[in-house]
């Protein structure tokens, strides 16, 4: 029973640092259009650690696939590097392990990535996009937020 619970801490408090982190990195995108890099080594390192157990070293090879994915996007500026990193540490700490927890989160990211956008554009504001790349942490929160809710069986 002990262990139970102390899982069960344990997992509480990766959620809430999870969503600290994103919280910050929306902020820091949206104000300044950068994405500090302690934000994503914060998620990166004990992700990478978190990830070498048995039961979670996928995220290593989904990390590994999204980073080869995200190149072309890279060198098209529509993701900035420090989307790539908050992307690649929220693989690697994220403890739902399930194609469903994915697609939900990529599918949130991506609407709402398109509903801010066009939010931006209608009220003639160019905070989401400058020196040609999206600002995608926001999204992210979002869409990690909805999937959250969804995951947890809220929504």
């Amino acid at each position: 029973m002990i262990y139970t619970e102390l899982s069960l801490a344990v997992l509480m408090l990766q959620v809430l640092f999870i969503f600290v982190v994103l919280v910050l990195a929306a902020y820091y995108d949206l104000k300044k259009g950068i994405i500090p890099i302690e934000l994503t080594i914060g998620l990166i390192v004990p992700g990478f650690v978190f990830s070498l157990f048995p039961e979670t070293i996928i995220n290593l090879f989904i990390a590994g696939l999204f980073l080869a994915i995200s190149i072309p996007l890279y060198k098209k500026n529509i993701l900035g590097g420090g989307d790539i990193k908050l992307i690649i540490g929220l693989i690697l700490i994220n403890p739902f392990i399930t194609p469903e927890f994915y697609m939900f989160f990529g599918l949130f990211t991506g609407l709402a990535g398109l509903g801010l956008y066009l939010l931006f554009m209608l009220l003639k504001k160019d905070i989401l996009i400058e020196n040609a790349t999206v600002r995608f942490a926001p999204a992210m929160l979002i869409g990690w937020v909805l999937t959250m809710g969804i995951v947890a069986g809220i929504i």
